[in-house]
């Protein structure tokens, strides 16, 4: 059945995109070492895809674990068809439950396939998609949460890379097909291997003493940025721990809740004595907040590459821009003015 409509699915996105195909530029440390998947995927513009797979039968039954074999294809930034078998699983636990249209799924690969191309071994993908009903609402959403990630990756390299897809998704049973927007995230193993950090055996109650407080200082201040506070190191909710040169490394992740993004599905977080989404509170360590002079500069100096990278998005409309610009411009305009907790909880 996959295969009846593999040909004409691959026909139309490869004809239909006038996407602009650049290489994306690799850290130097990388060279030498194998390309991964993603590093295959990965390019300036957006990559479109084709996933063809019971569709429907994930949407009904996303409570399960079930595997859905699915093929994918895409043409990468050499001009080369690329197409895999692979296996799709939902995933997620609010989104899962909650995304009336398409819970997030994972693109499970198979190593040995990956061996025989000659790539690197990391094999579990999650792609963020488009969850609900309405078209643009669900644009919308993904393209400020895939900007979030933008954003962070040039304040740190110990950050998760992105990269923007347009979706067709192909039903196997009808042949009905959705195209809709959303976007790849890198393998935690993969980032662990690009930055040379070590998997965390317990990211549970790790001493303060023992983190990287500059890194630490940058994520806190970026959730802070982005007005999310569905976030806790102490939870280990929403980010993943690695150990890099002896410190560990905390890494952000799910930014839909926040403030920039303002997904109509989002909770406002009333722990921390919050009543409106663009709210914010800063969640760091309180003592940060006096040694956050480098930091904050930092963060002044990107505000012009913040700009920029949202006033030239062409897939984000100017009416949510202009949301997203607002949003930042009050951030710079109060950074010296950060919010604590007006409840006290224990961080």
């Amino acid at each position: 059945m996959i295969q009846k409509y593999f040909l004409s699915v691959v026909i139309l996105f490869v004809f239909s995109s006038n996407v602009e195909l650049k290489a994306e530029i690799v850290f130097d440390k990388n060279m030498g070492k194998k390309e991964s998947i993603f590093d295959i995927m990965c390019q300036s513009n957006d990559l479109a895809i084709t996933l063809i797979f019971n569709v429907q039968e994930i949407i009904d039954d996303r409570k399960s674990d079930k595997k859905y074999p699915t093929i994918l294809t895409f043409i990468d930034k050499r001009g080369v068809l690329q197409n895999w078998k692979i296996d799709v699983e939902a995933r997620g636990v609010f989104r899962r439950y909650n995304c009336p249209e398409m819970p997030p799924i994972k693109l499970n690969f198979k190593k040995s396939d990956l061996k025989e191309k000659g790539l690197s071994k990391f094999d579990d993908y999650k792609i963020v998609t488009h969850c609900l009903e309405d078209s643009e609402s669900a644009k919308a959403v993904v393209l400020k949460e895939y900007l979030a990630y933008k954003y962070y990756s040039s304040i740190t390299e110990n950050s998760f890379r992105v990269q923007l897809l347009k979706i067709n998704y192909v039903d196997s049973k009808t042949g009905i097909i959705r195209q809709h927007y959303g976007f790849i995230i890198e393998d935690f193993a993969l980032l662990r291997d690009r930055v040379g950090a070590q998997k965390c055996k317990n990211p549970l109650g790790i001493p303060k003493e023992e983190i990287n407080r500059e890194e630490y200082k940058k994520l806190a201040l970026f959730q802070y940025m982005i007005g999310n506070s569905d976030w806790s190191l102490r939870q280990v909710r929403n980010v993943k721990i690695m150990l890099l040169n002896g410190k560990y490394v905390v890494v952000p992740y799910d930014f839909d809740f926040a403030g920039l993004v303002l997904a109509p599905y989002a909770r406002v977080n009333s722990d921390y004595g919050l009543t409106s989404l663009r709210e914010r509170v800063y969640l760091g360590f309180e003592e940060d907040l006096e040694d956050m002079g480098a930091v904050k500069k930092q963060f002044r100096r990107r505000k012009g590459r913040f700009k920029r990278k949202t006033k030239y998005f062409s897939p984000l409309s100017k009416i949510h821009k202009k949301s997203v610009l607002t949003y930042l411009k009050s951030f710079y305009q109060n950074l010296e003015q950060i919010q604590l907790p007006s409840k006290k909880t224990e961080l």
